[in-house]
């Protein structure tokens, strides 16, 4: 039996995400999402946003987590957790880039 060769590039399954693209144009529906998020303000700058799951191409898909926000002391938070921009920054940034 002939082993199949999964095309990985950075660790991602290329041939997986061409099929996902060509399913999403071919049925822009597949691709629709629903998140269901609750956030809870804990006062001051904090607050809590907790993730019960998604809904995608009308499979839901079940999560449970807990995002927690504040921002820094210059700002008027507590800086005990991560404020919504450091949240972004990290998928956005190569790990090639440096911060300093």
């Amino acid at each position: 039996m002939k082993e199949q060769v999964v095309q990985q590039i950075n660790g991602m399954d290329t041939d997986f995400l061409r099929q996902t693209i060509e399913q999403v144009s071919a049925n822009p529906a597949v691709g629709m999402t629903e998140w269901k998020v609750a956030t809870h303000w804990k006062g001051g700058t904090r607050s809590d946003s907790h993730v019960a799951g998604y809904s995608i191409g009308g499979q839901y898909v079940p999560k449970d987590f807990t995002i927690k926000i504040d921002e820094p002391l210059e700002i008027g938070g507590t800086n005990q957790f991560a404020n919504p921009q450091e949240y972004l920054l990290p998928p956005s940034t190569p790990a090639s880039w440096s911060a300093t």
